[in-house]
């Protein structure tokens, strides 16, 4: 086949825009470089034509099952047909690419030779074959052709993260929101933009979304517990997305307790808090954040009084000693806390407290 044929168009379904306030909307696209100066919605275009959907749920269930080969001979199937179903396609290419070998270079064969018929699906397809530079040219010329194609800003969004371009990266996961807002990997877009722009409630939103569409995905429930946790301050939601996090990887995942610490720690439950780092470090003498943040709940010098630094940070000066003889073994890799936090605030300490009288070099049990 040298061609792709998109189905003729269909009325576009008035979907709800989401939270993201017009005014905001209205900010950011004018501050645009891609001069997208008003919103688009859902595409005109059907990319799943039905006659193709059940290859492609056919080609999905091999794939969960490990049967590759299978897959793979649905999924030509599918390419091989006029009307595209662009999701089996990209389904195609992934999976060819994964397989590696002359699996991965027929289809970028098949690709190269694709003949353009005028559809944005061509210069799509095409796009994520070819390095950033290309490919953002392509993508380009798809929303031209469809400026409803949700799956270019997707791409364009990621090109632009991954240069640095934060702000422009969240311009197409806008972009991406208003033409298909209620998409999950949209929402998981939109969520990583907006909080990397520094817009953490509204990052929060987007990530509930996605989660409540794809509960599974425990990277990204982490993700969430960490933004609700350290930027948020949200206790109650931190609480909930632990405990699910817990029940799904174990209470005894070190990450895991160092959540449950951190979030012990913010509702006033320092002891609670050191518990968990010193159980932490009986099972790993060499867990750096462990003892760093035991440190750190000794220290907390701007909480203090002058008594209780006296009584306190005689244990913040000797843990911060075992956390630098860590460094000295390779074993810490913030080079800002081992190299310049961690000694000024020994040198703090000095001043206040006197020279060490112990200057022996601390082992685990004396933490």
């Amino acid at each position: 086949m040298s061609h792709l044929r998109v189905p003729a168009p269909r009325p576009a379904v008035a979907l709800p825009r989401g939270a993201l306030s017009v005014l905001f909307l209205v900010t950011l696209m004018s501050a645009s470089s891609c001069n997208w100066s008003r919103a688009v919605g859902p595409t005109d275009v059907d990319y799943a034509p039905d006659d193709s959907a059940t290859l492609y749920l056919q080609a999905r269930r091999s794939l969960a099952v490990g049967e590759d080969q299978e897959a793979l001979e649905t999924l030509l199937e599918l390419v091989e047909r006029d009307e595209v179903h662009l999701e089996g396609h990209i389904l195609y290419q992934d999976l060819a690419r994964r397989l590696g070998g002359g699996t991965a270079s027929t289809m970028g064969r098949y690709y190269d030779e694709l003949r353009d018929d005028g559809s944005a699906a061509v210069p799509y397809l095409k796009s994520r074959l070819k390095g950033p530079g290309g490919r953002s040219d392509l993508l380009r010329v798809a929303i031209e052709r469809d400026e409803g194609l949700h799956y270019a800003y997707l791409d364009l969004a990621e090109i632009w993260d991954q240069e640095g371009e934060t702000e422009r990266a969240l311009e197409a996961a806008i972009r991406a929101s208003e033409a298909a807002p209620n998409d999950p990997q949209v929402n998981l877009r939109l969520a990583r933009s907006l909080e990397a722009t520094g817009r953490a409630k509204d990052a929060a939103e987007r990530y509930r979304r996605y989660l409540a569409a794809m509960p599974g995905d425990l990277p990204v429930f982490e993700t969430y517990l960490r933004l609700t946790l350290y930027s948020l301050g949200d206790i109650e939601a931190a609480r909930e997305v632990l405990s699910r996090l817990e029940t799904a990887r174990g209470a005894d995942d070190p990450d895991l307790r160092l959540h449950r610490a951190a979030l012990l720690w913010r509702t006033g439950d320092l002891d609670g808090a050191r518990d968990i780092y010193r159980v932490l470090l009986r099972s790993d003498p060499l867990e750096s954040r462990a003892v760093l943040n035991l440190a750190n709940s000794y220290y907390l010098s701007d909480q203090r009084s002058e008594d209780e630094k006296r009584a306190e940070w005689p244990k913040a000066r000797r843990i911060y000693r075992y956390y630098l003889s860590l460094s000295s073994r390779g074993e810490i890799g913030d080079l800002l806390d081992s190299t310049l936090t961690v000694p000024s605030r020994i040198a703090r300490i000095d001043e206040f407290l006197g020279p060490d009288p112990d200057p022996s070099l601390p082992t685990v049990e004396d933490l």
